[in-house]
């Protein structure tokens, strides 16, 4: 990187236009970073569309969202709850039209999901605690002591148990959090019980209920698997609460899915996901990237063209790497180390080396390829070499030019286009092989 004279020299020279480079490099920033920001440029795919009707028609379907890493699934099921949200009616205010929440994981989705509800859901599960604790005021004298003894810890409080109203007005007074309020009111039993018929509640109540899985690496299957299990009995135990207690369909469940870890050596990596009705987020074409760029800024600066179009081809579709590779261009222009008036090719091609690109395929091909490293590294090395250049390549030839053999191209290229990473026509010359963009 260069050093701070020239970055202020940097700065001093683009005066008029700096604030720009700021902004892309703060909009990327945050979007790669996933921090569910809504993002005014997105355009909803027909996948997503589908679903929104799906939606608007089902009762009690469990769905899975499918798209790799960084394709949009995040950003997908910020529209669906935008969409769903809009449409409650009036019979239903106060009824939470969708619930959305990042699944927490752990052995105990309950309690998980119990917590991250509580970023959102905290007044709610006061006035529930408050129709619980009139329910259960009968003179039971442990339970009186535990009220007396909460109320010695207030000054001037005067309160008898069966003084509901008088007992609420005082605890809304003092803003007491909902852990106090727990422990003031009930036993350690009652409270894992309490918590656990809230979320039931919840989301047996809601339209649809949204889950956004966390992102995995190529050794978090088990933690995959885990999750998909405790995503199954939250799902059971939703469905029997809606049936039980409410008379009625359960929600539908949506939940974003990683494709990498979709499936397995043997197939769908679980039963849960056979059961799935799936919806599958594809890739952006190069051009649909670009016009997300350019429906925020209007115009490629501080790119130039051809640059921002090769960023999008080598993100091969995936919003979020496109993000990145703009981030990273724009912050090496930024301090200095860029030395052209725009970033072009040539920048883009000494930022995001081929080393990058490997990274970032490492994790979908471990999924095509998890029996054999060398396979993944040589397919890894047959995509990068077809992206970089224009047009096709003769199968044959494409086996010279990288040393392998004409089998092993073959097999690579059937794992790959049954994937749609490329495509493949019969000429006279023989198999032509395209990157598919």
């Amino acid at each position: 990187m260069a050093d701070e004279t020239v970055v202020d020299n940097r700065i001093t020279a683009q005066k008029p236009n700096i604030e720009r480079v700021k902004e892309v490099i703060e909009w990327s920033s945050l979007l790669t970073a996933e921090s569910r920001q809504w993002m005014e440029e997105y355009v909803p795919p027909l996948a997503v569309r589908r679903l929104f009707a799906k939606l608007q028609l089902a009762k009690g379907a469990l769905i899975g969202l499918v798209g790799l890493q960084g394709v949009g699934k995040s950003q997908a099921l910020i529209q669906l709850y935008d969409w769903l949200t809009n449409l409650r009616g009036e019979e239903e205010k106060g009824v939470a039209a969708v619930v959305f929440f990042k699944w927490p994981g752990g052995s105990d989705p309950i309690n998980g999901v119990f917590k991250v509800l509580m970023e959102t859901y905290e007044d709610e599960y006061r006035e529930f605690m408050f129709a619980e604790i009139k329910q259960r005021m009968p003179r039971n004298p442990k339970r009186k002591q535990k009220f007396n003894r909460f109320f010695r810890r207030i000054p001037n409080a005067v309160i008898r148990p069966f003084h509901y109203d008088q007992l609420r007005k005082t605890v809304d007074d003092i803003s007491i959090p909902y852990e106090d309020l727990e422990d003031a009111f009930f036993f350690s039993w009652e409270i894992r019980e309490l918590r656990r018929k809230f979320v039931l509640s919840t989301l047996a109540d809601a339209r649809a209920v949204l889950i956004d899985m966390r992102d995995y690496g190529k050794s978090d299957r088990r933690v995959f698997e885990a999750d998909i299990m405790g995503i199954q009995m939250l799902w059971n135990d939703v469905s029997n609460y809606a049936f039980s207690y409410r008379d009625k369909a359960p929600p539908n469940f949506v939940v974003a899915i990683q494709k990498e870890l979709f499936f397995g050596p043997k197939g769908v990596t679980h039963f849960l996901l056979g059961k799935m009705e799936t919806y599958e987020l594809k890739p952006l074409t190069p051009q649909e990237l670009l016009s997300i760029y350019l429906q925020t800024f209007k115009d490629p600066y501080p790119f130039q063209s051809d640059a921002l179009m090769r960023l999008a081809k080598l993100s091969r579709g995936i919003p979020r790497r496109f993000l990145r590779y703009v981030n990273l261009c724009a912050e090496a222009w930024f301090v200095g180390w860029l030395k052209s008036p725009l970033i072009d090719v040539a920048g883009t091609e000494q930022v995001v080396t081929e080393e990058e690109l490997r990274r970032d395929l490492d994790l979908e091909f471990s999924s095509l390829f998890p029996k054999s490293e060398e396979m993944k590294m040589k397919a890894l090395r047959l995509l990068s070499y077809l992206s970089a250049r224009e047009g096709g390549l003769n199968q044959k030839r494409l086996a010279e030019a990288l040393g392998y053999s004409e089998m092993d191209v073959s097999r690579i290229c059937d794992k790959l286009e049954m994937y749609g990473y490329i495509r493949r026509e019969s000429t006279k010359e023989g198999k032509m092989v395209y990157v598919n963009v």
